[in-house]
């Protein structure tokens, strides 16, 4: 959800004149409370960890908004903030992991190549990039070597068959 809280319009409010930054300031000390709170959820318990996560929540949302600067881009967050609190949060009561680090890990890799390779230089070369490495993170998290995908997609193209499922279709339903 670190994402989702606009972290990088929140650190250029606190870069901001002084009053955005008093503001962008408190709102950041609450939301890195939230997260340190966040990293103790085993020892505190579930039960525990839920009532500090909605105190979190409760500052955030009502002190931290109820004092926005006159600035329009203070007022915006402090709006954001408000309009859009139950999907903030919604990872307190969901079970759900409250950042999205292990998406952003998953496509690390193809991002990592775009930036080594400074990327393709046609239509055709990133739309296969983009497919290759599909396939290869879908792989990788279903534990399939990619090669041997790789092999039987060839294998089943030549020999004139169907190509193989990566897909499970359980997650087609």
């Amino acid at each position: 959800m670190l994402g989702a809280f606009d972290m990088g319009s929140v650190i250029f409010v606190e870069t901001g004149g002084s009053g955005g930054r008093r503001y962008g300031g408190r709102i950041l000390k609450q939301i890195r409370a939230m997260f340190e709170t966040i990293h103790m959820r085993e020892e505190m318990g579930e039960e525990g960890w839920k009532e500090r996560m909605r105190g979190h929540q409760g500052m955030i949302v009502r002190r931290e908004t109820g004092t926005v600067p006159e600035q329009k881009e203070e007022r915006l967050i402090g709006k954001r903030i408000r309009e859009w609190e139950e999907e903030y949060f919604r990872f307190i009561e969901a079970g759900i992991e409250a950042t999205n680090n292990p998406a952003e890990l998953t496509i690390r890799h193809s991002v990592l190549d775009r930036i080594v390779t400074q990327g393709r230089h046609g239509a055709r070369g990133n739309e296969w990039h983009e497919r290759f490495w599909s396939v290869s993170t879908t792989c990788s998290l279903q534990n399939i070597p990619v090669m041997n995908y790789l092999k039987e997609c060839l294998s089943a193209c030549f020999g004139k068959r169907p190509l193989p499922v990566l897909i499970n279709p359980a997650y087609l339903l």
